[in-house]
């Protein structure tokens, strides 16, 4: 029975099983990880993730090692994948690395994922060139360890010995089996690998060591409940998302806004003086006065539509539109004519820009933008830079400027 099916008869309907419960690093433990850590059979994340806990708790404490926890997805991959090229390109570089972790499992059926029903460890001493597989169910995986080596020789390109341990601690039930990798793992990495000398022989076999694996699944289930203190539950990142999001909308909204309201016109009220039809007379023939619509007149210009005599300065400029009022002399008839009958406004004429007539021969800017695509040769009034010119790097100026 697939495991998805016994989770779903165990817990339910209810239960969502592809819930993410913890981001770690590279790893992301769904609930249907965290339950099968509990009481039933590893899946690859749980194995994956115990990995990348070694590699950033342990091996940083140990600069100087140079050993690789290969995942199981990779080793999979090892193991299955025909053409060679692939794998190289996936896994990482094997020159200086003297020992290699990988979790086998009898998978046969490469379209199905989380397949199989067995999991064992390989650790393979490339210094050495030996194989060393620790199997808790005899010689269950005997066959797809072998072939792993084999596979993994290609890829350094020296012969690799496979030695099975026999003497090898053996589970009690049918579901340990990855709680037994995981803790092998860690005790053959921190007790054997990193504690002993560079020149120091260690033995690799496990006869005579007790596996608890009840002990290594509460040990496990507490350093991943420990962890979102330290990095952060999956619903803490979700949280966190939704609150950037929403802040990138406000940010968004604030700055539409302020965008509208510049592109808004101040509203100029309408000034009845200065829409008013009475103008005068003797700017009637001049159109370099014209004056836009809507815009307020001039306190002479007022002065003049209500019959009031103007002010000095706009005497002078009155004066200079009308050559009449500057040769006739002031007489009080005609300021009492002109304050008692106030003088029409000119009417306001706009000058009409005609463009020249645009030379056939030139090309338009357009046409210069898209030369290359029209076949116009582009003019650029600087010179142009000979061919044959040396380079900037060979004038010595980077020298100088470095």
């Amino acid at each position: 029975m697939p495991f998805r099916q016994r989770m779903a008869r165990h817990f339910g309907d209810s239960l969502s099983p592809e819930k993410p419960f913890l981001s770690y690093y590279d790893v992301l433990l769904t609930v249907e990880d965290m339950k099968s850590l509990k009481n039933d059979w590893l899946t690859d994340n749980n194995i994956a993730f115990w990995e990348e806990y070694l590699e950033h708790e342990t091996l940083p404490r140990f600069p100087q090692a140079r050993i690789i926890l290969l995942r199981p997805s990779m080793t999979f991959l090892l193991m299955k994948e025909p053409d060679m090229r692939h794998v190289r390109s996936a896994l990482p570089d094997f020159n200086k690395v003297t020992h290699v972790f990988l979790p086998i499992n009898d998978n046969r059926n490469v379209a199905m994922a989380e397949g199989g029903s067995h999991w064992s460890l390989l650790l393979v001493s490339v210094l050495d060139g030996i194989a060393f597989h620790y199997d808790s169910l005899g010689g269950a995986n005997y066959a797809e360890a072998n072939l792993a080596t084999r596979k993994l020789s290609e890829i350094v390109q020296r012969p690799i010995r496979f030695v099975n341990l026999e003497d090898s601690p053996q589970q009690e039930n049918g579901s340990d089996c990855g709680v037994f990798v995981c803790l092998l793992m860690r005790h053959l990495l921190v007790k054997r690998l990193l504690a002993a000398n560079a020149r120091e022989k260690v033995s690799m076999s496990m006869a005579g060591k007790m596996v608890d694996s009840n002990g290594g699944r509460k040990e496990m289930l507490r350093i991943i409940e420990n962890l979102p203190a330290r990095f952060g539950s999956w619903e803490d990142f979700e949280k966190l998302m939704h609150q950037s999001e929403r802040q990138h909308d406000e940010e968004i909204k604030q700055h539409s806004a302020k965008r509208r309201k510049s592109r808004e016109l101040p509203v100029i009220p309408d000034d009845p003086e200065t829409n008013s039809p009475k103008q005068d007379d003797s700017r009637e023939d001049n159109p370099s006065v014209a004056t836009q619509p809507g815009r307020p007149m001039t306190r002479a210009r007022a002065a003049a539509g209500k019959g009031e005599l103007p002010s000095p300065a706009s005497s002078k400029r009155s004066t200079s539109s009308s050559p009449q009022s500057s040769t006739s002399p002031k007489s009080p008839k005609s300021s009492q004519s002109s304050s008692t009958q106030p003088t029409p406004s000119p009417i306001r004429r706009m000058r009409r820009i005609v463009q020249p007539p645009r030379d056939p021969n030139k090309p338009t800017w357009l046409e210069l933008k898209f030369a290359h695509n029209k076949g116009v040769k582009r003019t650029s009034s600087k010179a142009r830079r000979p061919a044959n010119a040396t380079p900037i790097k060979d004038r010595g100026l980077r020298a100088s400027l470095e």
